[in-house]
């Protein structure tokens, strides 16, 4: 189980400009974030594209089969407090990670 947080940058599969502009826009957001790292919640309410802007990106605990395996691959290769060094892609888009705390079950 994982406590994670993201920042969505929407883009369809089969949009591939779309998919290059969104992971530049994490890229940079990534960067910003490794020279602040408390700035995540702030960005998340300015530029993410899901609803868990509301409350810093926030997804909770998330268990297995919760996600889109694509993302959930992700997570398990995400050191504990840290933000992922690259954007993470999946169907709904690129997304900037978070990994808050790993639960061992």
């Amino acid at each position: 189980m994982f406590e994670a947080r993201h920042i969505l940058f929407a883009a369809a599969p089969n949009d591939a400009k779309a998919r290059a502009e969104s992971r530049e826009q994490a890229k940079q957001v990534i960067d910003e974030l490794k020279r602040d790292p408390s700035c995540f919640a702030a960005l998340a309410e300015a530029l993410s594209a899901c609803p868990s802007s509301k409350v810093g990106g926030s997804l909770g605990q998330i268990g297995p089969g919760q996600t889109v395996p694509e993302f959930e691959r992700a997570l398990s290769t995400i050191a504990s407090g840290e933000v992922a060094a690259d954007p993470v892609e999946t169907r709904y888009g690129i997304h900037v990670v978070v990994v808050d705390r790993r639960i061992e079950g």
